[in-house]
């Protein structure tokens, strides 16, 4: 499956992103200690934290902006239908949410290590790693047929 990835974090980057990564925080923990006068260089624990900082404040401040122009980006202003293999301890299992929209979606959906990409078909998808495992879900938009089909469960199942 070819895949185009939007966003991923740290530790899921390949060595040559995450040298590149680093080398940006470095550059910038340089600055910030020039501007306090502080002399040296920074440690290697310093850099890699400030590496992980800088990719969490790009994906929250630029996540946006880097899939807008994504054939994704049409289910920012729909109700979305989540469906998901969640990763267990005890196995994997299906299921599946509706979401007001894509925002509220992902928030939910993030774990310890996420990686979210487009497919070649134009899905969103985001990869959850986590201690047991990964959960992996795949974002639809819901469309007005799908809302009747929702209400009409609800009504007559109570689900």
């Amino acid at each position: 499956m070819k895949k185009h990835t939007i966003w991923k974090d740290y530790w899921l980057m390949n060595k040559e992103e995450r040298e590149e990564m680093n080398e940006g925080a470095r550059e910038n923990l340089i600055e910030n200690m020039a501007n306090y006068e502080v002399e040296g260089e920074p440690s290697e624990e310093e850099i890699e934290y400030e590496a992980q900082e800088l990719n969490m404040m790009y994906f929250d401040d630029d996540f946006g902006a880097k899939w807008s122009n994504l054939s994704s980006s049409k289910l920012n202003n729909y109700k979305i239908k989540v469906y998901a293999i969640l990763g267990l301890w005890y196995g994997d299992r299906e299921a599946s949410k509706e979401f007001d929209n894509l925002s509220s979606a992902i928030s939910e959906c993030l774990e310890d290590m996420n990686e979210i990409y487009e497919d070649q078909y134009g899905n969103l998808h985001l990869e959850a790693h986590h201690h047991d495992g990964c959960n992996r879900y795949v974002f639809k938009k819901i469309t007005e047929k799908g809302e009747r089909a929702i209400r009409f469960r609800k009504e007559i199942y109570g689900v």
